[in-house]
């Protein structure tokens, strides 16, 4: 990263300028590092992720507020995550990601690097700040950018039980030294880190979402 700005906007020739998002909801995507767009997928979609998840085997968390999770469903079975596929590459979430990331090097278009499913163990629990691991982003640290995680929930969210925090800006260098903190651990940062854990926690937002949102 230059500096801690890994959402540097590439140029406009490497991505698509057409598609789902509004120029203010790009702008908002490489300023806040991060956008929510409403009703992105429809029921058809939401649906098939829903019914295809169900189906495979997910690794049991019995001290986690999960209660289950599975990782790489479209590495490890291709020829049965059709639907998973036709999401990541064919939907409007994929048409809005063209407009943020360029294509990958040595690709056409976009690269698929990771898929988890992560269900939930009711109310109750959270995980602290963190950043995502080499196990969802199975890429070199200096790899070309900006890659996007989408997050697709499929059933509706709030910050009760099961919501989704992020820190608007913390994609900058001013949040440098927190990304140094999480190293030891998110389950730490409270304690080594006490002032940087309150720094995220001022910054949090914690939308709510409705099945199709993204």
């Amino acid at each position: 990263a230059r500096g801690g700005y890994e959402l540097e906007r590439p140029p406009s020739d490497q991505v698509a300028q057409e598609g789902p998002l509004t120029p203010a909801q790009v702008d908002h995507f490489f300023r806040e590092g991060y956008v929510i767009v409403r009703r992105l997928l429809n029921e058809k979609d939401t649906d098939a992720l829903r019914a295809f998840f169900t189906e495979q085997d997910s690794t049991f968390l019995p001290n986690s507020v999960y209660e289950s999770v599975k990782v790489g469903a479209l590495r490890q079975a291709p020829s049965r995550a059709s639907a998973l596929r036709d999401v990541a590459t064919r939907s409007p979430l994929a048409a809005a990601v063209r407009q943020v990331a360029p294509a990958a090097p040595g690709h056409r278009g976009l690269a698929v690097l990771n898929d988890a499913f992560f269900s939930i163990r009711g109310r109750g629990g959270s995980y602290a700040f963190h950043v995502d691991d080499a196990l969802f982003w199975p890429c070199p640290p200096d790899a070309p950018g900006p890659g996007v995680n989408a997050w697709v929930p499929l059933d509706p969210v709030t910050g009760v039980g099961g919501g989704l925090a992020v820190a608007p800006r913390s994609h900058t260098a001013d949040f440098l030294d927190a990304r140094d903190a999480l190293k030891a651990g998110i389950s730490k940062l409270a304690q080594t880190a006490p002032s940087i854990a309150a720094r995220l926690e001022a910054a949090a937002e914690v939308p709510s979402f409705e099945v199709g949102d993204v």
